[in-house]
């Protein structure tokens, strides 16, 4: 799991230079549908804006199938302290199903109720085809998926300032 932190003057910027990426007729950028010459160009043009980008990439390894829910809320337990500790204020997530979503707000108030995250941070939810900044975080984590495999090409080329987080299964 990646999150992309920026700042609210440099969002519309970043919004623009993300949608330059786009080839004609798509409408969204996903990792996982680009070829490799593709995620060359997408990193190449995001290292371009890295002096406005600031990651954390928090990783639950290895996840069985099974638990890939468990290992997504060890990594939110993790992620959110640590985007409010960068300062952050609103962390938008990739809209899932409204039962995922509920999913991801009850760790959010288990972290409230744990004194590990303030009531001052807000979550709100966007779909990817509508909010560009999450072609950012698809971006990270799947470059850093690819180099924990012995491939970091990606991630290096990004050039960007990550903080990595290793969380262990339990």
């Amino acid at each position: 799991m990646a999150a992309a932190i920026c700042t609210a003057e440099e969002q519309e910027r970043l919004r623009a230079a993300l949608r330059g990426l786009l080839l004609p007729r798509q409408d969204r950028l996903h990792w996982r549908d680009e070829s490799q010459a593709r995620r060359r160009q997408i990193t190449a043009g995001i290292a371009a804006l890295s002096a406005a980008l600031h990651c954390v990439v928090v990783v639950a390894a290895p996840v069985p199938d099974a638990k890939q829910e468990r290992a997504r809320r060890l990594c939110l337990e993790t992620l959110h302290p640590a985007l409010e500790a960068h300062g952050v204020s609103l962390i938008v997530q990739e809209q899932r199903t409204p039962q995922q979503n509920r999913r991801d707000l009850q760790m959010v108030d288990a972290l409230r109720s744990a004194n590990r995250l303030s009531a001052a941070v807000r979550v709100e939810f966007a779909q990817p085809i509508e909010e560009p900044l999450l072609w950012l975080p698809d971006t990270i984590a799947g470059a850093a998926g690819l180099a924990r495999e012995g491939h970091p090409e990606h991630l290096a080329r990004l050039s960007l300032a990550i903080q990595h987080h290793d969380v262990p299964m339990r």
